[in-house]
Formats: structure tokens, sequence, C-alpha cells
């Protein structure tokens, strides 16, 4: 079975790296790590993660938005579980990419139900 707390934790990690790539000083830092966690639910912190976000060039920017995406899914039970067509995704391929919303076939744009 997929671990899926060591899934949250990779991506909340990654989050945070990117995080820490656009951050100027360690002040901003320091009070993201200590109230990024309180708030993470909450609309201020995601405010925060989207205004350092702004920063990120395009390919940082858009798997900051992949991480908020798969930690939602995490959050509302749907993580695993393909965007297009509802099928399971392999946890292989989640524990390579905890970030994929399709399963292999409509990532590659085939019929997932197709023989």
């Amino acid at each position: 079975m997929l671990e899926v707390e060591k899934i949250r934790a990779r991506l909340l990690a990654e989050r945070r790296a990117l995080v820490a790539k656009v951050a100027e000083v360690d002040d901003n830092l320091r009070w993201l790590d200590a109230n990024a966690m309180e708030y993470e639910a909450q609309v201020q912190a995601e405010n925060i993660v989207r205004a350092l976000g702004a920063r990120l060039d395009d390919k940082g920017r858009a798997q900051l938005d992949a991480i908020g995406r798969a930690l939602v899914r995490l959050a509302s039970g749907e993580y695993g579980r393909c965007t297009s067509c509802g099928s399971d995704i392999p946890h292989e391929h989640l524990e390579q990419s905890p970030t994929a919303e399709n399963c292999p076939p409509c990532a590659e744009g085939r019929d997932p139900f197709r023989q």
C-alpha cells in the first residue's frame, strides 16, 4: 500500500525547498517555516506561497502549483486517482512522480479502458 504520509511529507519538503530558493533573507524563511504548517489549510498561507511563487521561473511555478494540487488531493482523499478517468494511478508511478494527476494511459493520451 502507498504510504500517503510519506508522499505528503515529500511534497511538503519539495514545496519548502522551492520557497527557500526564492526567499531573500533568513527571517522570511523562519517565519514561513514557523507559520506555514499552522496556516496551511488557510488562505493566508496559500497567499504567501503564491506571492513567493510569483518570483519563481515558469518551471518552478508549475512545480509549486502541482505540489499544491497534490496536497489538496491528499487532504480530500482523491490522491492516487486519475483526474481524467478516475482509475487508480499505479503506486510505482506515484512513488516516481508524487504530483502525478493522471494514470499513465491518460497522461499519454490513450484510452485507459481500451484493451
